[in-house]
């Protein structure tokens, strides 16, 4: 059975973003999934959905998803874009700029942990995957729709991933 690495990363992942003392140590929630419901005046990062993505195409014949690594072989390549999302909650009165640039400030503080696993483990990404960048960053930001006491910012990081798979 092939399986997938998707549970694998969000798992490492969730344990080395709680664990870094600049976020999970000071105070930031990361959760492994959506947590319900989420508090006024919180910050968390939450390791959301994947979807079929492949951003290695231009140096591989492999396509997103899992495809077979080669004809005769029982391996399978795994590509996929996992959602990192940074959330920051406050009361509705506060100021859109403070709420913004503090989730901003968190989203450097995930993207540079993500950089930087790879070459901070034994094995690159901890072996959990063999690739790993962010390929895109989106955000929103305003007054949050069902609940008009609080004013929030969501980003969106978007890491590829790829990860060789060995079947048995």
């Amino acid at each position: 059975m092939t399986g997938s690495s998707i549970p694998k990363l969000k798992a490492a992942l969730t344990a080395r973003l709680r664990a870094d003392p600049l976020i999970g140590g000071s105070g930031v929630q990361v959760w492994y999934g959506d947590e319900y419901p989420t508090p006024v005046d919180a910050e968390n990062i939450t390791l959301g959905g994947t979807k079929d993505a492949d951003p290695f195409r231009g140096d591989s014949t492999f396509g997103a998803g899992q495809s077979a690594a080669a004809i005769g072989k029982r391996s399978r390549e795994e590509r996929y874009a996992l959602d990192v999302i940074v959330r920051v909650r406050a009361h509705g009165r506060t100021p859109q700029q403070g709420v913004t640039e503090r989730a901003f400030t968190l989203e450097a503080l995930v993207e540079s942990s993500i950089q930087t696993w790879s070459s901070t483990t034994p094995s690159a990404f901890g072996g959990v995957v063999d690739g790993a960048f962010i390929t895109s960053v989106t955000h929103i930001e305003g007054l949050v729709a069902d609940k008009a006491d609080q004013r929030g910012c969501d980003i969106t990081l978007t890491v590829a991933c790829r990860k060789r798979l060995a079947t048995t």
